[in-house]
């Protein structure tokens, strides 16, 4: 029986959602990754449109992009098991490579939902209104794939069980 139910029990602690907030959450780390993620997209999204790359405003963006990615690092090896990303958990091949097989494939479908759509512009010369009726067969595979595979994991773990 996990710790916090024992406690509700004999009155010592009620189980609210400001003591979840605190104990289970990581707070800082959110604090510490959000602003770094945010300062790497800016300077990706700006450098070469708006700014050029070698401009002191997608340096900085860059060099305070690696330094938030240093202090969020060393937070959570601080935190230890109890952080956003524990390092007990990713130092494992299985993990770290299942996470890098999964980053690299949503990033190869995100591009080919984004880039279908301008390849039905400007290759095939349809209306933006028609690029995105010619997408809507791919997404709606894409949707009905995830819900199937959904309803089939959740029937997978209920026979284990």
């Amino acid at each position: 029986m996990p710790d916090n139910l024992e406690k509700t029990k004999a009155g010592d602690d009620k189980i609210t959602v400001l003591n979840i907030l605190k104990e289970k959450l990581d707070l800082i780390g959110f604090i510490l990754f959000a602003p770094c993620a945010v300062m790497f997209l800016l300077a990706l999204e700006w450098g070469g449109t708006i700014y050029s790359w070698n401009s002191s405003a997608i340096i900085g963006l860059f060099c305070g992009s690696a330094a938030t990615l240093l202090v969020f690092g060393a937070w959570e090896y601080r935190v230890g098991d109890e952080a956003m990303i524990p390092f007990s958990m990713i130092s494992k091949r299985v993990v770290l490579s299942s996470c890098l097989v999964m980053g690299f494939f949503f990033g190869g479908m995100l591009s080919y939902s984004y880039y279908l759509a301008i390849y039905f512009q400007t290759v095939r010369g349809a209306a933006p209104t028609m690029g995105g009726v010619y997408v809507l067969p791919s997404i709606l595979g894409q949707i009905l794939t995830a819900v199937a595979s959904g309803v089939l994991g959740k029937f997978c773990v209920l026979m284990l069980l």
